[in-house]
């Protein structure tokens, strides 16, 4: 049982951390795509969330590091 909570615990935090380094590392590509166009091309937050290919990219990223998540937690903590 104890295995069980600490890989749940283990892929949720691997899930949240590879979640936001993947939105830390695309908030980074924006922003120098933005630098290297002069500013020409921002977008407001409003702009930005109405995009489907970001609602896309969130939803591939949080399945991947959840699917990520599990094989390291399986892998690793539970099969062990």
């Amino acid at each position: 049982m104890k295995k069980i909570i600490l890989g749940w615990f283990l892929n949720l935090v691997i899930t949240v951390v590879g979640f936001f380094v993947s939105t830390v590392v695309l908030g980074f590509m924006l922003g120098i795509v933005w630098a290297i166009s002069g500013n020409e091309w921002t977008m407001s937050d409003e702009e930005l969330a109405a995009l489907p290919i970001f609602g896309v990219f969130c939803f591939v990223s949080v399945f991947a590091c959840n699917l990520f998540g599990y094989w390291f937690t399986v892998r690793k903590v539970i099969e062990r």
